[in-house]
């Protein structure tokens, strides 16, 4: 019984051990992907020059910094004014209020006291013909005299104007310095004295509207556009 016992136990102890030798075996089944051996022999040192031929890796791009954009400066609004345009007698109304439809303009018309609407015109009555009036109006600019304008009006056509004044003393004086140049057809004379006259307030009239109003003063030769305070 006693040599039984050590029979088994000398077994399982044998066993025991060739386990453990065979598990500490290499494993001889192929090598791990990505754990091939080494082989020394064929490695070698690359030259300098060797290494320079070698391609090299394109480097990073680093997007460049976009200059900022200007934005346009915003253009400054241009300045309404209102004017007052006049004074007309009642046959010349309809006509400045077309002008002033024509260019889109919103007017309002005031009837005005006749001791407000007098003024005094400066001025060389009607010649023949426009020719003539030009010719008439080149020999008073060679005098230096620059501001004036021929008539256009059916009335007073080929007249040649020297200024409407408000201020009687005003138009005496260039009347009488305008003689004194040698221009002696001048003439200083009332007008817009019959019947009810009117004025035209005209809002909302930008500056180069009303510079193309004052270019119609040939046709409309005793009223003046002046600018007013809106209201």
């Amino acid at each position: 019984m006693k040599w039984k016992w050590l029979f088994w136990l000398l077994a399982v102890v044998n066993v025991g051990l060739y386990g453990y030798f065979e598990l500490s075996k290499p494993l001889n089944s192929g090598t791990a992907s990505g754990h091939e051996p080494m082989h020394p022999e064929k490695m070698r040192l690359l030259t300098p020059q060797q290494l320079d031929a070698l391609p090299k890796s394109a480097p990073v791009s680093t997007p460049m910094e976009q200059p900022a954009t200007e934005q346009p400066a915003p253009q400054a609004l241009e300045q309404l004014s209102c004017y007052e345009w006049g004074s007309f007698p009642s046959r010349r109304l309809a006509r400045a209020r077309g002008v002033v439809d024509r260019f889109g303009l919103d007017a309002k018309v005031q009837v005005i006291a006749n001791q407000e609407a007098i003024r005094y015109w400066v001025y060389i009555p009607p010649l023949a013909s426009f020719q003539e009036a030009q010719t008439r109006n080149d020999a008073l600019r060679s005098l230096g005299i620059a501001d004036t304008f021929i008539v256009q009006d059916a009335q007073w056509k080929n007249a040649i104007s020297f200024g409407v004044f408000k201020d009687e003393a005003l138009a005496t004086r260039l009347a009488e310095d305008m003689r004194n140049r040698g221009v002696t057809d001048v003439v200083k004379a009332v007008r817009n004295k019959e019947g009810r006259q009117f004025v035209l307030l005209v809002k909302n009239i930008s500056s180069n509207a009303a510079e193309e109003i004052r270019k119609l003063k040939p046709d409309f030769p005793y009223s003046e556009l002046k600018q007013v305070t809106c209201q």
